[in-house]
């Protein structure tokens, strides 16, 4: 899953294979968790899960061009609240 919220240049990514994972960006906005909307409902991930738009990108580019593996321009976590 990708989510971008683009007034504040920043995003999240979510990944599963074996595991569950999401982007680990900086320490986050300061709050607990941030809620992304994916089919119109929200979403909750960690705040450091968001990372800069720029990066969003990359990590799209890289996943297609893979044939659907994780990204490894961007580190992950395995989210608690999952």
């Amino acid at each position: 899953m990708v989510g971008v919220d683009g007034e504040r240049q920043v995003g999240v990514l979510s990944f599963v294979d074996e595991k569950n994972y999401v982007s680990l960006g900086s320490s986050g906005s300061g709050r607990g968790e941030v809620a992304y909307f994916v089919v119109e409902n929200p979403t909750e991930f960690p705040a450091t899960a968001e990372i800069p738009l720029a990066l969003v990108r990359q990590a799209v580019k890289e996943f297609l061009s893979s044939g659907g593996r994780r990204p490894t321009c961007v580190q992950w976590q395995e989210p608690e609240i999952w």
